[in-house]
């Protein structure tokens, strides 16, 4: 299990930082082409669009999070598919809160 420390030094690794701005884009992107996204989910898509950095560094700081039961290695070396799942359930919460 990785320690807070481990986690929050996470944080500032740009190789997953890149990642997860990657799959925060194409969360955003689904929801743009779905014919059934809410008003607020595209709202939330576009803001991704424009910012996609940002959105990203929030995503990785949520991943860390829901990630505190694995090590730091299992995080990192999670296949893009994992890390997508995590991802497409943090893009819900994040629309909804829009």
């Amino acid at each position: 299990m990785a320690t807070y420390t481990e986690l929050h030094q996470l944080i500032s690794d740009n190789a997953f930082r890149n990642r997860c701005s990657t799959a925060i884009v194409v969360s955003a992107t689904t929801y743009l082409t779905s014919g059934t996204s809410t008003t607020a989910q595209k709202k939330w898509a576009r803001q991704v669009i424009d910012d996609p950095i940002v959105w990203g560094q929030k995503a990785l700081v949520a991943i860390t999070a829901l990630g505190k039961g694995s090590t730091i290695t299992q995080i990192t070396n999670s296949t893009d598919s994992t890390l997508q799942g995590y991802v497409d359930s943090i893009a819900a919460a994040f629309a909804d809160a829009i």
